[in-house]
Formats: structure tokens, C-alpha cells, sequence
């Protein structure tokens, strides 16, 4: 080449614009940065999941305890609930039909009980402690007793006395005699009749005591199933016959009385036998009282025991919440008429503070490389105005996984702090996405490990 051509502009001009110098060499010097960064520049490493902000206390669990037709239905999502409102109540109607009816037979067993206490009182002091006529017609049964008590003193004093009554004592003794028959007659009367109408199964329409002893039988049949009415009838039909035998002994036994009222004897022997008669009377008395008075307080206590099942049963049919905090609820059930039972409804949280925890969900294959003492990374993003970002440290790993849609995870928690303004915009049980920073690699490695797992 010429010597004058190397002098020329031109000739280094030309030189440095080809095509090497302004693309090959910037692209190369690109490339080699691009590489030196990958080389040394970290990427952090992550293994995603999801999570939900929880409390530290942990929450109550509100569920249904049976199922059925809704009459109230309180649910509502954020609800401030206190310890004993009512979120939900069922329709009790049965059991309530039941309760009252159990608590109605209650009722006159303990009036029974009352009663029958206050002759087994009477009888045992040979006095009439009845204020007014009892519905069971036990101040009757008293005034026999008195009767036939009397009648056995009136022969006591005569022997006493050890002279013939005269004709007035005589015509009193007479009388006593023969009102108490005709009130064991009558009695007997009410009680075949009862056992008739029962065993016929027809209604007794006589208004005297026999019909509170027939209202008190078809109280307790309608409370019972048919294979139990069956027994009740059998038992109240076997009491029945039991006074009726009893009746029929006193009504020989005051016409005993009345024969041998005719011819009175004044010897010593005479006195003890009727002192003995006096015994005897209110021994069987008092025994037959207390036989009665047992079997009362059986019935009673079968009754109580079943009146608390009853009101047992329908507490379940109100769920209440059982401590105060705020309702998170499960959002198919909210308005429903029916609900079924052992079914968990909502959540109650408690009112968010400054500390919290996040519950995070990670899949089984990545469980691997999540260690305690890990940074995790909670975004929030729905139904709030802008996202929130919480970070946190994990504390607990789960050992077992849980089955979420067929597919495992562990549970993974975090404890984070909140702010005033994070704590306002925030609630228990919002859910977001969750990372898991599990070490850092360079550029170069990432992008290699990846080209790799896809080949």
C-alpha cells in the first residue's frame, strides 16, 4: 500500500466503523458481563404455598351438634360474638313437646309424693294432718283408719270401764262402724271400676278419686312407646287389683268388728288382743304407705333422669358461642334454613393485636429444604385496599403431612409482628401466598439447574 493512502482520514475511518467494531466486539463485551454477574451474583431460593394468618391462642371451633330444621340462623362473617350468644337454634319442637309433658307428669308425682308423706305423717301420730281433700284420696283412706282406730278404743273403754256399753256407745260404735264400711264399699266401687275402664282401655268419667289416679296413668302412657304401655298397663292394673284385695280385708275386717261388737267380753285377755289390733292396724298401715311411697320415688327418679336427658338433648339444639372474639365463617352456610349435624360452621378468633402467627401449607416434595429459622414471606392481597407484606422467621415444621384435595402438605409456622396499620387492615383467617426463602445460588446455577430438570 502507498504510503500516501496511510496519511488519508479516510483509510482510518473506514478502518474502525466496519462491522467488527461496532457490533461483534459490544456483543462480546456484553455476553462476558452478563456471565462475570451470573457468576457472582445470588438469586434467593424459594419454595412456595399458601398460608392464612392465624392467632397464638388458637381458635374455638363452632359445629352443629345435630341436624335439622333451622329456626334462627346468626351466622355472619366478622360477627363480635360474647361467651353464651346464640348463633344458631334448631326447631325442638318434639323434644320440647316431650320435655313438657315429662315435667308435667314431675308435677304430680311430687304433689303424690307430698300427699302420701303427709299420710304416712297421719297415721303414724292417729291424727288428720290433711288441711284440705287431697286428689289421690288419701285423706279418705286416712279417715278409714281413724274410723276402724276408733272403733277398736271405743271397745277398749268399754273393757275399761268392765261394764256393758250403753245403748248411745253402742249406737256410736254402730255408726263409726257403718260409715267406714260404706267408704270402703264406695272405694271399692272407684277402684273395679277403675281396673275395668283400664283394662278396656275406656275413659273413666266419674269425677272422684279414681280419676286423678286414671289421668295420672294416661299421662305417663302417652309419654311411652306401644311394647311399654303394655307393661304400665299391666303394673297399674296389678296396683289396682292390690288395693282392691286390701279393700275387700278391711271390709271383712270392720264386719268382723261389727259381729263381735255384739257379745263384748271384759277379760284381760280380751284388752291385749285388741291393744295388739291397734298395733297391727297401723303397722300394715305405715307398711303399705311406705311400699307405695317407694315405689313413687322410683318412678320420680326414673322421671328426673329422663327429664335431664330431654333437657340435655335440647340443649343441642341451640349452639352458642362458648367465648368472645370475632366470627369467621364458613361462607356456604350463612343464611341455610337446614344444617346437618357434626358440622363445623365457623371459627371464633380472637380480636387481631400486634402478634400473630402465619399457618403456611407447603407440598411434600419441597419439604425437603425448609428449615427452623428460615425467612417466610406472607402476601396479602385480596380483600384489602393494597397489598400487605408480613415477614417472619419459621418456628415449627410439621412431622406428618396433611391431605388438602387429594394432594399432601406440612404445616408451616411462622410468628410475625404487625404493625398498627397492618393489624387495621387485617383479619384472622385471611389466607394469600407464601414463600419460603431456603438459601440463595448464583444466576449461572439457577438458570443450569433449570435447563437441566426440563431436559
Amino acid at each position: 500500500m502507498e504510503s500516501k493512502f496511510l496519511e488519508s482520514s479516510e483509510f482510518y475511518t473506514a478502518r474502525f466503523k466496519n462491522f467488527t467494531t461496532l457490533l461483534i466486539i459490544p456483543s462480546v463485551i456484553l455476553v462476558l458481563c452478563v456471565l462475570i454477574f451470573s457468576l457472582v451474583g445470588k438469586k434467593e431460593i424459594a419454595v412456595k404455598g399458601i398460608g392464612t394468618i392465624e392467632p397464638l391462642q388458637g381458635t374455638t371451633v363452632i359445629q352443629t351438634f345435630i341436624g335439622g330444621k333451622l329456626k334462627e340462623n346468626l351466622l355472619e362473617e366478622g360477627k363480635i360474638v360474647k361467651p353464651g350468644m346464640t348463633i344458631l337454634r334448631f326447631d325442638n319442637s318434639q323434644v320440647q313437646q316431650k320435655l313438657n309433658l315429662a315435667q308435667k307428669q314431675n308435677s304430680l308425682l311430687t304433689e303424690q309424693i307430698r300427699d302420701i308423706r303427709l299420710l304416712q305423717t297421719s297415721v303414724a301420730e292417729n291424727r288428720d294432718l290433711f288441711s284440705k281433700e287431697d286428689n289421690f284420696g288419701y285423706q279418705e283412706r286416712l279417715k278409714t283408719y281413724l274410723s276402724q282406730r276408733n272403733s277398736i278404743q271405743i271397745e277398749l273403754e268399754e273393757l275399761k270401764d268392765k261394764a256393758t256399753l250403753k245403748q248411745e256407745q253402742r249406737d256410736q260404735l254402730a255408726k263409726v262402724q257403718s260409715d267406714a264400711f260404706s267408704r270402703e264399699k264406695q272405694q271399692l266401687k272407684i277402684y273395679q271400676q277403675l281396673y275395668q275402664d283400664i283394662q278396656n282401655e275406656h275413659e273413666y268419667t266419674a269425677n272422684d278419686s279414681g280419676k286423678t289416679i286414671y289421668q295420672s296413668y294416661q299421662t305417663r302412657r302417652n309419654m311411652l312407646e306401644n311394647a311399654e304401655r303394655e307393661q304400665l298397663k299391666a303394673e297399674t292394673l296389678k296396683d289396682l287389683q292390690k288395693q282392691i284385695d286390701d279393700t275387700n280385708t278391711q271390709l271383712d275386717s270392720i264386719e268382723t268388728q261389727r259381729i263381735q261388737q255384739k257379745d263384748v267380753n271384759t277379760s284381760e285377755a280380751e284388752k291385749k288382743g285388741l291393744l295388739q289390733k291397734l298395733q297391727t292396724l297401723q303397722t300394715e298401715q305405715l307398711s303399705d304407705i311406705s311400699q307405695l311411697l317407694n315405689k313413687l320415688l322410683q318412678e320420680q327418679s326414673e322421671l328426673q333422669a329422663n327429664i335431664k336427658t330431654l333437657n340435655n338433648e335440647n340443649d343441642k339444639y341451640v349452639v352458642k358461642a362458648t367465648k368472645a372474639g370475632r366470627l369467621h365463617v364458613i361462607q356456604e352456610y350463612v343464611g341455610v334454613k337446614s344444617l346437618g349435624g357434626q358440622i363445623q360452621v365457623a371459627k371464633i378468633y380472637p380480636e387481631l393485636v400486634r402478634n400473630a402467627e402465619i399457618k403456611a401449607y407447603i407440598p411434600e416434595n419441597e419439604i425437603s429444604t425448609v428449615k427452623v429459622g428460615q425467612m417466610l414471606k406472607f402476601k396479602l392481597t385480596k380483600n384489602i385496599s393494597k397489598p400487605l407484606l408480613l415477614e417472619g422467621k419459621v418456628t415449627k415444621i410439621a412431622t406428618a403431612p396433611t391431605q388438602v384435595d387429594k394432594n399432601n402438605y406440612y404445616t408451616v409456622v411462622a410468628k410475625v409482628r404487625l404493625s398498627k396499620t397492618e393489624a387495621m387492615s387485617s383479619k384472622y383467617g385471611m389466607s394469600g401466598s407464601v414463600s419460603i426463602v431456603t438459601g440463595k445460588e448464583t444466576f449461572f446455577n439457577y438458570f443450569k439447574n433449570k435447563v437441566v430438570k426440563e431436559k
